[in-house]
């Protein structure tokens, strides 16, 4: 038997290396963590009207032509934006006006990052993603809307092994009425 070096190299690099092998993607925070399944389960608004027509199913920037929004599956939460229940993003918006707070359900932190991606916001507490750990906030990452001036979403990983094992919640906040107080968020994950 004649042996193909090419081939016996093609199958060490699978065996020690994981090459051409296709990996799970992360795991989810709590089942809905990425919105995927087109509401708010396990989410809830705890006031005002920001994520009253969320999430946002489909590229709603792109349908009005200001850019992409980056999300990652069909649905994301943007709060700038408006969903349109008989279909695909048409472009609606509801503006910068609507304000509110998003809050998950609580999960158990069980690896030592977290990812999502975030964009829009104002560069300022008013706009941004949170993470609360026994009621606490111990990490926020700010919209950068005005910052970067842009909506497209962009991937932020926590560090969170300092918590590692405690109950947690992610805060979605939308409290900024003025240019750029919106906030785009979506797929958070285990990294």
């Amino acid at each position: 038997m004649k042996l193909n070096y090419l081939g016996v190299w093609s199958l060490l690099l699978v065996m020690v290396f994981g090459v051409g092998c296709e990996r799970r993607p992360p795991e989810l925070l709590f089942p809905n963590s990425d919105f995927e399944m087109g509401n708010l389960t396990g989410w809830r608004i705890l006031g005002g009207d920001a994520f009253d027509a969320q999430p946002i199913r489909g590229d709603n920037i792109q349908a009005r032509h200001r850019g992409i929004s980056g999300h990652a599956g069909k649905y994301w939460i943007g709060t700038y934006e408006r969903s349109n229940p008989q279909g695909p993003a048409d472009g609606r918006i509801q503006t910068d006006l609507p304000q509110g707070v998003l809050e998950s359900q609580e999960f158990t932190l069980k690896n030592k990052r977290v990812q999502f991606l975030i964009g829009g916001g104002q560069a300022s507490e008013l706009t941004g993603v949170g993470l609360k750990v026994n009621g606490a906030m111990v990490l926020f990452e700010p919209g950068r809307g005005v910052y970067v001036n842009q909506e497209e979403m962009h991937r932020v990983v926590w560090d969170v092994s300092d918590w590692a094992g405690q109950r947690a919640v992610i805060v979605i906040r939308d409290q900024a009425g003025d240019a750029w107080g919106h906030i785009n968020a979506d797929d958070f994950r285990y990294r």
